[in-house]
């Protein structure tokens, strides 16, 4: 059974893995990624970049943990700032129109954290992909779940459905970092529960996951590529489009579909085509929560761009987060 500091680290790395195996394949179709993937799971290139990069999905990840560790809290103002000078710095890879419009508001226009974040009718995926610090940090603290997820959301994010889609992904892996069984129609339930109050309709899409969990994925993925009726940009059949909906769907259902398979559920998050490093992402982090860093392939973790430096925060974001718990 995977103890504390190793779903911590299982969480983070799961994280990154998969936004780096996802990253190449962005804007493909699943039968388009499936037909590239090839036997053996590695990292492909990406022209420009050494093997294993990862995307904004983690440096945005590792921002929140590195303000949280520094305050000791989920505090707007600081994780904004760490935002900035990812922009400011041009280290960010591929960063999301939501999450570059919000930051050049306040870097440009001088809007504070509170009001940057695009108004509702932007429902993009940038603030669920980057959760997972707060389903962590509040491990043993789910009460205050839903307040630090809004915090961290409504700086890029203000429309309610992103604003649920990280508390859907915070809650997740909190619930995972605790359980040492899983039962997915009780988790689907308090997932779905945990999102009610900002967005009743996205807590609905949630709880159905309990009947597409009994299909296969060629019956399941139409119902997730169109969940929510999105209202902005284009609707892609065969992929899982940058809207928060689908993509928090599928990452819930390719995990829960093989929760003991950090691999299965990667490999398979990452073949629904379209957002794939932040499928590839979310996935990895939550069943990265439950299984530990064991589960991550010590071979993809040792290619991983900057894999060290990763490691060396979480354990640090593992040791704050720890002491503010009671005994």
């Amino acid at each position: 059974m995977a103890t504390l500091r190793e779903r911590f680290l299982g969480s983070i790395l799961g994280c990154a893995v998969g936004d780096a195996l996802g990253a190449p394949f962005e804007g493909s179709s699943s039968s388009a990624v499936r037909s590239r993937w090839g036997r053996h799971v590695r990292f492909h290139p990406i022209p420009g970049y050494p093997l294993g990069q990862y995307t904004d999905d983690t440096q945005l990840t590792l921002a929140m943990m590195r303000s949280i560790c520094r305050m000791q809290r989920v505090d707007g103002a600081d994780i904004a700032n760490e935002f900035i000078r990812l922009w400011q710095t041009d280290e960010i890879v591929g960063a999301g129109a939501s999450c570059t419009d919000a930051v050049y508001a306040m870097m440009d226009n001088g809007k504070s954290w509170e009001e940057a974040g695009t108004a509702e009718g932007r429902a993009g995926n940038g603030s669920a992909m980057r959760a997972a610090p707060v389903g962590l940090w509040n491990y043993a603290h789910p009460e205050l779940i839903e307040q630090d997820a809004v915090t961290s959301s409504i700086i890029t994010h203000r429309d309610s459905r992103s604003i649920a889609g990280a508390i859907a992904v915070a809650k997740a892996v909190q619930l995972c970092v605790n359980a040492d069984r899983l039962d997915p129609p009780a988790f689907i339930e308090e997932v779905s529960h945990a999102v009610r109050k900002t967005s009743e309709p996205f807590a609905r899409w949630i709880s159905q996951l309990s009947q597409l969990l009994g299909t296969g994925p060629s019956e399941a993925l139409p119902h997730i590529y169109g969940a929510g009726n999105p209202d902005f940009g284009p609707r892609q059949p065969g992929w899982i489009t940058a809207y928060v909906v689908p993509t928090v769907l599928g990452a819930l259902y390719f995990f829960l579909r093989t929760p003991h398979d950090f691999i299965e559920s990667i490999t398979e998050a990452i073949g629904a085509g379209g957002d794939t490093d932040t499928i590839g992402a979310i996935t990895g982090a939550i069943s990265g929560a439950f299984n530990g860093t064991s589960s991550v392939p010590a071979a993809l973790i040792a290619d991983l761009k900057d894999s060290s430096n990763i490691i060396a925060l979480t354990e640090q974001f593992y040791r704050v987060a720890a002491s503010r718990q009671p005994r």
